[in-house]
Parts: structure tokens; C-alpha cells; sequence
């Protein structure tokens, strides 16, 4: 699940901007299995349903996905994961 060169960052990140820019790669748990994306933003549109979330890029999909980091448990047997290069 963790790429090559990359190792799990143990514990959640905080939540704001600067602290999500600072990591370079997070995993999601999808339907499909663990992928690799990263993080762009907060959502800053007005739909509703997409308030408060963040927008992650998903490169094996070639696209974007809103998702609720905030209330979704982290860790490895959970939702999602921050990486860090090494």
C-alpha cells in the first residue's frame, strides 16, 4: 500500500491548509483499493454537500475528488494516510 520511497506518517495531520500542502502524498481507501493523490485545496465552491471538504488529485484517474478528510478515521485500517518521502 505505502509507495516505494515513502514511509506512513503515524499519527493525522492537522487539518489547515499550510500543514496539508507540507505532505506531498496521502492514500485513500476506495472501493477499489488504496490509491495515491494528493492534496490541492479546500473545496471553495457552493455546493453544499461538498462544503468543508478537500480536493484531491488522484493521478491514476487523471482526475479530482472532493473528500471529507476532517470526519473520516486516519489510518492504515481506516479511511486514509499522509506519506512522507524518504
Amino acid at each position: 500500500m505505502v509507495p516505494a520511497n515513502y514511509v506512513l506518517i503515524t499519527a493525522a495531520p492537522a487539518m489547515d491548509k499550510a500543514s496539508l500542502k507540507r505532505i506531498t502524498k496521502f492514500a485513500y481507501k476506495l472501493p477499489e483499493g488504496w490509491e495515491t493523490c494528493t492534496f490541492k485545496g479546500f473545496y471553495t465552491g457552493k455546493k453544499a454537500e461538498h462544503q468543508g471538504t478537500c480536493v484531491m488529485h488522484f493521478q491514476v484517474f487523471r482526475q479530482s475528488m472532493y473528500l471529507d478528510l476532517k470526519n473520516n478515521p486516519y489510518g492504515l485500517q481506516e479511511s486514509w494516510v499522509a506519506l512522507k518521502r524518504v
